[in-house]
């Protein structure tokens, strides 16, 4: 199989980011570009020059009325209600007809039938009470390693990678045969993040895969527009810039070139035919 360029991998995801926009805009869904697309669309009309995925939050109430409305012929929903197997806590939007995946970092026990996705996040409420919500957010960011530690035992054994990695992960899926198994923490994140009522408190945050603890006023993401991504226009949260600025300060200074390169090397795409 033929490996996916970045040029042809980034197409890929924008075709299904589209085809995600038609649909909520025909079901009155919102959503905003986030993270690294959302720094696209501001500062380059389009990817991150060397970034290889699509980002995109939705406030919870409309994440939960997607998952329970999106169907669509070539792209497949994947999240934990969707598939027992799944180890993440929010969804995908995977193409199933023409590409297929091989990652060192298993995300579903089984991914035939998947290719190119889009990650989406639900923005969940928090509470008002800042040293509550940061003992919250922890408790997310120990389950969610436990659960990676879980995954790491699920991956393969390749001769493309050392010695040390092989016996690593063997050294992995022994001790995991005593361990909880890892969609059980998915779980608890699930239902940690959905716990406070949405509109309840003057936050939210993306909790379903805690990284920066960074809370949001929920008026930045109460009112949206639409903003230039590549050849299409997608909807941006009203409050892009604070939402930007509380997590990576000035987003307009580009990184040093050391860090211009993909996030994740650990993943391949390939054609299927």
């Amino acid at each position: 199989m033929k490996e996916l360029t970045l040029s042809e991998l980034q197409k890929a995801s924008l075709d299904i980011l589209k085809n995600v926009h038609r649909f909520c805009m025909q079901n009155d869904i919102k959503y905003s570009l986030a993270y690294g697309t959302m720094i696209g669309a501001i500062r380059h009309g389009g990817f991150i020059p060397w970034d290889d995925d699509i980002d995109i939050f939705m406030p919870r109430p409309d994440y939960d009325r997607f998952c329970n409305l999106y169907t669509d012929n070539q792209y497949v929903l994947v999240n934990k209600n969707k598939r027992n197997d799944c180890l993440i806590a929010f969804s995908r939007v995977c193409d199933s007809k023409e590409t297929c995946i091989r990652t060192l970092m298993p995300w579903i026990r089984s991914s035939q039938g998947l290719g190119v996705w889009i990650d989406i996040f639900p923005l969940d409420a928090v509470s008002e009470d800042l040293g509550a919500f940061k003992t919250t957010y922890m408790e997310l960011t120990n389950l969610l390693k436990k659960s990676n530690n879980g995954r790491k035992a699920l991956r393969e054994l390749t001769k493309e990678q050392k010695l040390g990695y092989n016996l690593n992960t063997v050294k992995k899926r022994f001790i995991s045969l005593f361990k909880t198994k890892p969609e059980f923490y998915i779980d608890r994140i699930i239902e940690t993040a959905g716990s406070v009522s949405y509109g309840s408190t003057p936050f939210v945050a993306q909790l379903a895969y805690p990284g920066v603890m960074t809370r949001y006023d929920i008026k930045d993401v109460q009112s949206f527009h639409l903003t230039q991504f590549e050849d299409t226009r997608f909807l941006i949260a009203d409050g892009f810039d604070r939402m930007l600025r509380a997590v990576y300060g000035d987003y307009m200074q580009l990184p040093p070139e050391n860090e211009r390169v993909p996030m994740q090397d650990y993943i391949h795409f390939y054609w299927n035919n």
